[in-house]
């Protein structure tokens, strides 16, 4: 079981690199746009007919 104590000297902190506050948000609308843009490709593609 890891130890509770605080992050001192353990590295940096990733919550401080966030300059923007909505970083999260956007990154997040972009993957699910993307992924809705790629079903509709995948929807639109013919079959092999294998």
């Amino acid at each position: 079981m890891e130890d509770q104590a605080p992050r001192r000297g353990r590295g940096p902190d990733p919550n401080e690199w966030l300059d923007d506050p909505r970083y999260v948000v956007d990154l997040v609308a972009r993957i699910v746009r993307v992924s809705v843009e790629s079903a509709a490709i995948v929807v639109s593609l013919p079959t092999l007919g294998i």
